[in-house]
């Protein structure tokens, strides 16, 4: 697998990324910032770029002002799973003091999947959940432990 079959359209505002949708794609990977916004756009493909080489890069700048102290804990801690890494539920609950429900729930209310990779937070026995659907969970998964 040379990339994940997806599709990315990304929405900004004020120079940093607020939305993300995933969706499945026929051509590979591509993606869209839907709001023009040069040095945003330079910064956004740096940081795919990297990712399709496996490679590490800084995340673009995104907003999560919108969302609840404790969503913003776990989101926060979402950037610091490793490509080709994941945690279960309980791991990253144990980190934060919480019930892995809780952590499942707030993951559920990702706005930037793919950049804040809950795609990585998987079930003590399977894959879990994920927002944009589980064939994208595996595509990404497959992608980056095939390619660490």
């Amino acid at each position: 697998m040379s990339s994940p079959a997806i599709q990315l359209q990304i929405e900004s505002m004020e120079g940093k990324i607020t939305r993300v949708e995933l969706q499945p794609s026929s051509g590979g990977f591509s993606w869209h910032l839907l709001t023009p916004d040069p040095h945003l756009e330079k910064q956004i493909d740096r940081f795919l770029s990297a990712y399709l080489e496996k490679k590490e890069a800084p995340l673009p700048p995104y907003s999560i002002e919108q969302a609840s102290p404790f969503l913003k804990k776990v989101l926060l801690n979402l950037a610091e799973i490793p490509f080709g890494h994941s945690l279960t539920y309980k791991e990253l609950a144990d980190t934060l003091s919480t019930a892995p429900r809780a952590v499942g729930g707030a993951l559920g209310r990702n706005p930037i999947p793919f950049f804040l990779p809950c795609h990585r937070v998987v079930a003590k026995e399977g894959l879990g959940g994920f927002s944009c659907g589980l064939d994208l969970k595996k595509e990404l998964l497959k992608f980056e432990i095939k390619n660490q």
